[in-house]
């Protein structure tokens, strides 16, 4: 019987030590096998579907509430960023809950669930079977009350969150009008610049044509003013004589 005991608890020991090899490829922040994750569904009034798994890459689609998407791929876990497929486009989204709720499928779940499961088995000792009984269940209480700590904390952090990228949204919309009205500005002052430099054209054409006129305009009254001269004395006669 003992010998049977510890055959059992080195298959255990075994098995443990491969799921828990498993958890740690899963967990160094390599990104998972996207056929198998599920599906996720929009939780942010709009949201942007970017190219690349960086906030500056270009939006590929905007999503509204409630819609659904394929979950390719998952990079960082929570906060890192999810591959995802909307209609055959495919794009990145941050792991945030106030962005995207994730349904993973019955296959990848209930792998998560075994790896959990043997990750939790103690390791193998010598107790009798009442002290291992003991043991696994303080361990699950512990683990229960960490996982209950961890998620209080991580909601906390979640609000506040929340509240810091409300307020970076309403700074990038405010830039975005701001960036719109400047281009448009920039556009008019352009317009008004070739409208000035026409009528300055002009002005300089206007100019040219005046000062001939004028040049021509003193030609004119020069000889009209010697005709009339010549008349004048014409009509007089000649001077009488002393």
């Amino acid at each position: 019987m003992l010998f049977i005991l510890k055959t059992d608890s080195k298959i255990i020991h075994w098995l443990g030590s491969l799921c828990l090899s498993a958890i740690l490829a899963l967990a160094i922040g390599t990104t998972v096998n996207a056929r198998s994750l599920g599906k996720g569904v929009i939780t942010a009034l709009k949201l942007n579907i970017r190219s690349a798994p960086e906030q500056d890459a270009d939006v590929v689609v905007v999503l509204g509430k409630g819609e659904e998407v394929d979950i390719l791929a998952a990079n960082g876990g929570l906060g890192g960023w999810l591959k995802v497929r909307y209609k055959g486009e495919t794009g990145f989204v941050r792991n945030r809950a106030q962005y995207i709720a994730t349904r993973p499928s019955d296959k990848y779940a209930t792998g998560i669930k075994l790896i959990k499961r043997a990750s939790l088995m103690p390791k193998p000792t010598n107790k009798p079977a009442d002290d291992v009984k003991l043991t696994i269940s303080q361990s699950k209480k512990n683990i229960r009350e960490k996982i209950e700590q961890e998620t209080q904390k991580l909601e906390a952090f979640s609000e506040k969150e929340a509240k810091i990228l409300e307020g970076l949204d309403a700074i990038d919309y405010a830039l975005s009008k701001a960036r719109v009205r400047a281009t448009n500005l920039h556009r008019e002052t352009r317009a008004l610049s070739h409208e000035i430099d026409a009528i300055q054209v002009q002005i300089s054409k206007l100019s040219n044509a005046m000062e001939l006129n004028q040049t021509y305009a003193g030609t004119r009254l020069d000889a009209l003013y010697r005709l009339h001269m010549m008349g004048s004395l014409e009509m007089a006669g000649p001077p009488a004589s002393l």
